[in-house]
């Protein structure tokens, strides 16, 4: 096939699983049949780059088979790290699963893509396949030792994985034999190793008491060296090192045997070494980095998720990196999967049932699994809460639904555990791997879905009845990013018109371009040299340029590094994270010289203009669009239709041929095509105008902005005739002000026989736009920080944040005071002002009347009125008489001194000294003091005034009295 292909060339042709794009660290454990074992153990890392491999890989579907290992070289690479603590690393391309917490599904997201906040689902029980035996050497025959009594077992057994793991945590090796330290109150873990050297190697180990702890020997050189044979020593930090310090690890013979009894008897002896109980649940601790993803990567694998954190270790104050169960719900199964060998740390492990054992672990359900799940009827009204709070459901609540249901979808969902990404951090370059999985191009790589992303190799040399898209395109990909693909028919069609070879190399050169950055004008390696780029990104760079589809596009943050972009090329990392940040640009290189190093080193992709050629020759390399920036020449859409129409009458249905039409088409074009199609009796017309849909599968050239041609006048183009759809998001990076005069409304309620005010302002268009928030009675304090947090409110509803967030933030905030609101038609109860606060303007402006204890329809009334309405006081008021009430002079009580030189104002009175607006003498009816106390009386207040502020609002409290405006107190209340 290939022969025939070369000689009369291919019409379309494409091969996949050749390269993949993104890649994974050795260190990366894989779910395999073979066990949870590094990446870089799956195939021969000193191989070919493709080798064939055939095992069963663990997907987010299920087993799949593994069909090639696939040796990527070294990339610069990116770090992972999740909130509690678990890693991955990969190239910048390379792809994992994270959920959408707004809906629940799942997505691909590439490294470099990912940020603070993701949901990444890690999968639980990762284990595939059954167990299998791994075979150890035998015992060398050294004579010369004369130990006749040592055996070794042959294979891995779970008792030697827990005394190997237990080696790992407190263990030594010696030229005599191995060496166990066991803290002073454990004699049980004492004896246990005893036993363990019994059982397995016939040997009697020596108990030598030791300060603080105890040490448990045993000696023969034969057992050394067959325990060096099989992998179970500590690695070496460097060579010709001496003393502590040696590196522990899980050895691949335990995790080559894809036994949970082998594995949980590691970590049984791993715990009790270096293990300890926190707060009734397990934790472990190391000052390796490396051995800590491991172990937490096996506890994953076995269904035991935890968190990590930072400590400083008593001895040598070494970074100590802590891991712990995720919660106290996962303990039970703990004790009996893994446990503790001592009965010491066993007994102080706590299990517990009640539903706070399982907080803070929920799982993401999609849309429909979800209002399934809450329509079980024995979803509790807490699950429904979390759901509406966080869009997940608390695991311990969605388990008691699956027993009940049994539902497929939220089975596969509690098998992953969910974590947020903390960090997305530089990892340097790394030598890099990967695996190619042909059904459904997954696996499970350290508990992340992993991606093996493959790329493509095409060719279309265009010899049936369709031209060519372009001489060069670029294929969208469906994972994202782009193949370049150049028309391979160039040569072949020069040497049939006479031109020479070297004639032809020159042309060729001239579209394809050099490729490389030797020799290139401007862009070069000296240039970038001098503008301090190192050489291993330059080497990194060269590989990325033949199928870039402009030289900028070698030229980023992820290709080059963060760290060299901030330490060697002096940027700051505000200046790389910026959307339109050109690296290029930023060096130095003006635009000008950035295209003549693009055409050196991309081509022209047309051979238009290319040396050699003659004009009469130009028509043979026409193609449906224009070709490159510089290319004027195309087919224009009248030759596809009578080509086609050639063909036609030999073809009994239609022909199935898209007809390109150029960017620049009109509506006109459009119509004369189909026109034309009617007469030449086409049976089928396939219209398509470069650049119409939003992604297009094909290009001939990049998008990239040409800021010289934005400067210059735009060309007119032809308007459509109707807007169908239109979708704009807006993002308002500067404030939106209010009007001067603005709509709004103010609602009184009381809280805790507190009272609070809220007003709203409101944009023309009826949005939210600021509150205003007042307390009745509260201290200076606490009115000044209600104050803050609604002009803090105000001023991110000014600048674009959605009250949305705002809402689903503040609701169920729990302070005092709260409880039962009065004067709300909707609200009840609630947990604190704020929560009180989001939950009215959420009614009022979002329409959530999910957050309300009272629906609208409850409050609408009946044709006479609604029922418990209270009959007003009075109906009407009628005057009985109208007399003039003198003011009689206050009691000495209430006078208050007056300055001389205050005098009233000669255009508000007429000097009788008792009013300034009643220039005829007749006196206003006001009330008198002694009227004041008796409405305040009546109001239940005792009448006196306010010592602070001079209201008569005192309420008695005991021997006490309290003032119900300002809250100043008379005594102790």
């Amino acid at each position: 096939m290939v022969e025939l292909g070369d000689k009369h060339s291919f019409r379309n042709a494409q091969v996949t699983c050749i390269a993949p794009t993104g890649c994974l660290v050795g260190s990366s454990l894989v779910a395999t049949e073979r066990g949870l074992v590094p990446l870089n153990t799956l195939g021969n890392v000193e191989g070919e780059k493709w080798q064939d491999v055939s095992f069963q890989v663990l997907t987010d579907d299920g087993p799949t088979p593994a069909t090639k290992f696939f040796i990527n070289g070294v990339a610069p690479t990116r770090r992972i790290r999740t909130a509690c603590g678990y890693e991955i690393e990969g190239t910048v391309e390379h792809r994992v699963k994270v959920v959408d917490p707004t809906t629940g599904d799942w997505q691909w997201k590439r490294l470099g893509e990912i940020g603070e906040g993701d949901v990444i689902p890690l999968a639980l029980n990762a284990l595939v396949g059954e167990a299998r035996p791994v075979k150890l050497p035998p015992l060398g025959e050294l004579y010369w030792t004369c130990d006749y009594t040592t055996v070794v077992p042959r294979t891995v057994s779970p008792q030697l994985a827990e005394l190997v793991g237990y080696f790992m945590g407190d263990g030594s090796l010696h030229g005599k034999g191995l060496r166990f330290c066991v803290t002073n109150e454990d004699s049980d873990v004492a004896e246990r190793i005893i036993h363990l050297v019994r059982q397995l190697f016939h040997l009697e180990a020596h108990v030598e008491p030791q300060q603080g702890y105890l040490e448990v020997s045993v000696h023969s050189v034969a057992l050394t060296l067959w325990w060096e044979a099989c992998g179970f020593t500590k690695l070496q930090p460097s060579e010709n090192h001496t003393g502590k310090g040696y590196l522990p690890r899980i050895p691949n013979a335990i995790l080559y045997t894809n036994d949970r009894r082998c594995y949980g008897a590691f970590l049984r002896g791993l715990f009790e070494a270096d293990g300890t109980v926190t707060v009734g649940s397990p934790s472990w601790s190391t000052t390796h980095h490396k051995f800590s993803q491991q172990v937490k990567s096996l506890l994953l694998a076995l269904g035991f998720p935890t968190t990590s954190k930072l400590d400083i270790s008593g001895w040598g104050q070494s970074t100590l990196y802590v891991q712990r169960l995720k919660n106290e719900s996962y303990n039970e199964a703990f004790l009996a999967e893994v446990g503790f060998i001592g009965a010491r740390k066993t007994a102080a492990v706590v299990c517990s049932t009640v539903p706070q054992a399982c907080r803070n672990d929920r799982v993401y359900l999609n849309a429909g699994a979800m209002q399934r799940a809450l329509a079980s009827g024995v979803a509790s009204p807490a699950m429904k809460m979390s759901q509406s709070r966080y869009g997940a459901v608390n695991r311990r609540s969605l388990k008691k639904v699956y027993a009940q249901t049994r539902d497929a979808e939220i089975g596969r969902a509690l098998g992953f555990f969910y974590d947020k990404v903390h960090a997305n951090e530089d990892a340097g370059e790394q030598q890099t791997y990967d695996l190619s999985v042909p059904e459904n191009v997954t696996y499970i790589a350290n508990g992340f879905v992993s991606h093996n992303t493959i790329g493509l190799v095409m060719d279309c040399d265009t010899t049936g009845v369709e031209p060519d898209f372009a001489l060069v395109k670029f294929k969208k990909l469906a994972g994202g990013g782009y193949f370049k693909i150049i028309n391979a028919s160039i040569p072949p069609a020069l040497a049939r018109l006479g031109y020479t070879p070297k004639q032809i190399e020159d042309i060729v050169y001239y579209c394809r371009g050099a490729g490389t950055l030797q020799g290139c004008p401007h862009v070069n390696h000296a240039s970038l040299h001098a503008k301090g780029f190192p050489d291993n990104v330059l080497k990194s760079i060269e590989a990325q340029l033949p199928g870039v589809f402009e030289l900028p596009f070698a030229f980023n943050r992820w290709s080059v590094g963060d760290a060299v972009c901030i330490d060697k090329l002096g940027f700051t990392k505000e200046q790389i994270e910026a959307p339109n940040f050109d690296l290029l640009t930023a060096l130095g290189f003006t635009r000008a010289q950035i295209d003549e190093a693009n055409g050196y080193v991309c081509g022209t992709m047309t051979v238009e203009g290319a040396p050699h050629l003659k004009p009469e020759h130009l028509p043979v390399f026409d193609c449906a669009n224009r070709c490159g920036k510089i290319g004027k020449r195309f087919l224009a859409a009248e030759s596809h239709i009578r080509m086609m129409a050639a063909a036609q009458p030999f073809v009994s249905g239609a022909i199935s041929k898209t007809i390109n039409m150029p960017h620049s088409a009109s509506i006109e074009d459009v119509k004369k095509a189909y026109l034309l199609s009617w007469q030449l009796c086409l049976k089928a017309n396939a219209l398509y105008r470069d650049g119409s849909k939003l992604s297009q599968p094909l290009n001939s050239v990049a998008d990239a902005p040409d800021l010289e041609a934005e400067a210059a006048a735009p060309e007119a183009k032809a308007e459509p005739v109707q807007m169908a759809e239109k979708i704009i998001y807006r993002y308002i990076a500067h404030r939106r002000r209010l009007p001067d005069r603005r709509a709004g409304y103010t609602q009184k309620a009381r809280i805790g026989n507190h009272k609070i005010y809220l007003r709203t302002g409101e944009y023309e268009d009826g949005t939210l736009g600021e509150i205003f928030l007042d307390m009745h009675k509260e201290g200076a304090a606490f009115r000044s920080m209600t104050n803050c947090f609604a002009i803090a409110i105000s001023l991110g509803l000014q600048h674009g944040v959605p009250l949305e967030e705002f809402a689903d933030a503040f609701q169920f905030t729990r302070f005092e005071p709260n409880g039962m609101v009065i004067g709300n038609p909707h609200i009840k109860m609630t947990t604190s002002i704020i929560d009180y606060i989001f939950r009215e303007l959420a009614i009022t402006y979002l329409g959530r009347h999910d957050l309300a204890q009272v629906e609208p329809e409850d409050l609408r009334g009946d044709a006479l009125h609604r029922e418990g309405d209270e009959e007003p006081e009075f109906e009407s008021e009628e005057v009985i008489a109208k007399r003039l009430v003198p003011v009689a002079l206050p009691p000495k009580a209430f006078l208050t001194p007056r300055s001389e030189h205050l005098k009233p104002l000669a255009e508000n009175g007429n000097g009788n000294g008792h009013s300034h607006k009643n220039g005829n003498g007749t006196l206003t009816a006001t009330a008198t003091p002694q009227e004041q106390i008796r409405q305040a009386r009546l109001k239940g207040y005792e009448g006196d005034p306010c010592g602070e502020c001079g209201q008569l609002t005192l309420i008695r409290s005991g021997a006490c009295a309290k003032c119900d405006t300002c809250g100043a107190s008379s005594g102790c209340s």
